[in-house]
């Protein structure tokens, strides 16, 4: 939060994050992608996450993110996406 919210108050609204070494998220990362999101929205912006691990990738299934947070295998097709 303390990195991302001064780059979205500098007027960035594209973000991507690479998840490779991330095996867990906790309920508190869920719900601040999940605020991400809606601010990002409200800006005409965008998170995406690149390299989602299998565990991770599963939980983003169950709470349903994956159906609002595009997800991806590699950080070219990714960054391509924006444009």
């Amino acid at each position: 939060r303390d990195t991302i919210y001064p780059l979205i108050q500098e007027g960035r609204k594209d973000f991507l994050f690479d998840m490779e070494n991330i095996a867990y998220i906790s309920s508190s990362v869920l719900g601040f992608i999940i605020t991400l999101y809606q601010d990002l929205k409200a800006k005409k912006g965008h998170l995406k996450l690149v390299n989602v691990q299998p565990s991770v990738s599963n939980l983003l299934a169950i709470t349903r993110l994956d159906k609002i947070v595009e997800l991806f295998n590699d950080q070219e097709t990714a960054m391509k996406s924006f444009q």
